[in-house]
């Protein structure tokens, strides 16, 4: 039998998030971290796993306290705006992209009517 490694996003960090929030791409964060933008996406993807070190470096590249890269970026976990709401909603393990967008209506119709 072939041996195969599944790999996945690490769940519960928030590095690309932050990465995304202050603009930044693979390769200016590994410059910031001493590493390849190659060794960055394998650390994100998974592929290579975190340990204390590397997030360390990547609180340090993104000029954050470590503990940040445990929560969502933004408004003290607060969010707003469809592209807040959406993206939050995909990381709903097996939610198809039509409910993603069925359950913005719902919310925005919401918003709507109460405001």
């Amino acid at each position: 039998m072939a041996n195969t490694k599944t790999v996945s996003e690490p769940k519960g960090i928030f590095i690309k998030q932050l990465m995304e929030a202050k603009g930044l791409k693979n390769k200016d964060v590994a410059e910031a971290m001493g590493t390849s933008d190659v060794n960055v996406s394998r650390l994100l993807s998974g592929q290579r796993g975190l340990d204390l070190d590397w997030l360390h470096a990547f609180a340090r590249a993104l000029e954050v306290p470590i503990w940040e890269l445990f929560q969502p970026p933004g408004r003290n976990g607060k969010i707003s705006g469809e592209p807040e709401v959406k993206a939050h909603l995909r990381r709903i393990e097996g939610l198809p992209e039509e409910a993603v967008n069925h359950v913005w209506r719902l919310i925005s119709g919401y918003l709507e009517d109460a405001g």
